[in-house]
């Protein structure tokens, strides 16, 4: 079970805290070093089929730019692809070849795509275009574009969209194997976490039925408190538990889970106040015997006692070693800070407020205890 002292890491400078979240999170890659290691190998060896699948691809398409240069028995056509084939990417749905002529001014474009009705994943290269552009005025632009036209005819499209589709499928079903295995280590980490954090919720529910749990200190005034009326201007009434013990019996059978079923507690709530030497602190307590929501109880647990380095995490889509590492950012520690001074109450806007208030009796003073020296 992952500890930390939080108040220790939130009472640090900001480059400090920003070097100590660096640090958990690089002990947490060394306790998943197999699993990360294994999502390397995934992601080396997908970038490779990636890049062979593209040199195949591209290699196709240059195949097929050498048999329309092999048109022209005369050797005054040229070919030449849109783009340079260096550039052509295996995803493009659209491949462009222009050919133009030295001897005269007729020119043609090539166009090879896919189906853009289909989705993204399903589109397969299925339709071949060619436009031909000549000077009606000039014999030879004419004569040269009517011998292009003929021989067109004699290429397959076909065969060149077949190759490129078996390719890229080829490409798409191996990468899909190996996503398929990165995605399920990288649950592997998520479900990791997850019972690290159900076996903290368990030892927590625990330690609040038998010896009862104090607040931590140092942590935000926002969190720890159980909500009695809750207002759109944040100004609603809680109460802010010092001290939390679970004494009803039904808790025997207690199981983390979203519950509302109301369960006995001891509360104690502690404040201070100045001493009149104005120097040292007087303490007073309420200890008090009130009903709360079992859902209300491990909120309280979670925000108090589990502590997370990032609370909302980003998912990398296909980037799966940047996603595991995101993952990691969400490990629970429990929180072994030192027990908070005070915990108190804000109940004094409505009826059903002051009635709770005064329902929890007086403030006592805490008898002062004295150090015996050995």
């Amino acid at each position: 079970m992952n500890k930390l002292d939080c108040r220790e890491l939130n009472n640090s400078h900001y480059d400090a805290k920003k070097k100590h979240k660096e640090k958990l999170l690089d002990e947490q890659k060394a306790k998943q070093q197999p699993v990360i290691n294994a999502i390397k190998d995934l992601e080396t060896e997908r970038h490779r089929i990636r890049n062979k699948s593209e040199d195949i691809f591209q290699a196709l398409v240059e195949v097929f730019k050498d048999k329309l240069n092999n048109l022209d028995s005369r050797g005054i056509i040229e070919c030449a692809t849109e783009v340079d084939i260096d550039k052509i990417k295996i995803w493009n749905d659209v491949i462009v070849f222009k050919m133009s002529s030295s001897a005269s001014t007729w020119r043609a474009k090539i166009q090879i795509s896919k189906d853009r009705v289909q989705p993204s994943s399903n589109r397969i290269f299925n339709d071949h275009l060619v436009w031909v552009e000549y000077d009606a005025l000039c014999l030879d632009s004419w004569n040269d574009a009517q011998a292009f036209q003929v021989q067109i005819k004699n290429i397959d499209f076909q065969v060149l969209m077949d190759d490129l589709n078996k390719c890229v499928k080829d490409s798409l079903e191996r990468a899909s194997i190996l996503k398929t295995q990165a995605s399920s280590l990288v649950k592997k980490i998520e479900r990791s976490i997850s019972n690290d954090r159900d076996d903290m919720m368990t030892h927590l529910i625990s330690e609040v039925t038998t010896n009862g749990l104090t607040r931590p200190s140092n942590i935000r005034d926002s969190r720890g408190k159980i909500i009695v009326t809750e207002r759109l201007n944040s100004d609603d009434g809680y109460y802010k538990p010092w001290k939390l013990k679970v004494v009803d019996s039904r808790a025997r059978n207690w199981r983390y889970q979203q519950d509302d079923t109301e369960l006995a507690c001891e509360v104690t709530f502690r404040k201070s106040f100045w001493k009149t030497d104005g120097q040292t602190y007087d303490y007073f307590t309420q200890h008090v015997l009130i009903d709360i929501p079992k859902c209300e109880i491990e909120k309280w647990l979670r925000d108090l006692f589990i502590y997370q380095v990032e609370y909302y995490t980003t998912g990398y889509g296909e980037d799966y070693l940047r996603d595991a590492f995101e993952k990691l950012k969400g490990t629970p520690y429990l929180n072994i800070s030192k027990p908070a001074d005070v915990g108190h109450h804000n109940l004094n806007n409505n009826k059903k407020e002051r009635a709770l208030r005064d329902s929890f009796g007086e403030w006592v003073k805490e008898p002062k205890t004295e150090e015996v020296k050995a």
